[in-house]
């Protein structure tokens, strides 16, 4: 008999899944459906025209109880909370 595994329907993020903190050395992006927190630093404002307003290394913290972005594609949490940081700086 054969064994089927139930498998989980990845799910999207939203912008509206998402709120901003300003922090002292830059934003934090909170990905509210798994409790994901991502902190992006500020570059220095001679940087911004040749990399961006954040930095690319990003602090992440699961503080859900799944102790990831469970049903959600991490990369394309990361890409969307990237995305909306820059803008809401």
């Amino acid at each position: 008999m054969p064994l089927f595994c139930a498998e989980k329907k990845m799910k999207h993020p939203h912008e509206t899944d998402f709120k901003f903190q300003n922090k002292e050395s830059g934003i934090e992006a909170i990905f509210h459906p798994t409790e994901s927190h991502y902190s992006f630093s500020l570059l220095d404002q001679s940087d911004w025209a040749k990399h961006g307003k954040l930095s690319k290394d990003v602090k992440v913290r699961h503080a859900g109880p799944h102790g990831d972005t469970d049903q959600y594609n991490g990369a394309e949490v990361l890409e969307m909370a990237f995305k909306l940081a820059e803008q809401y700086v």
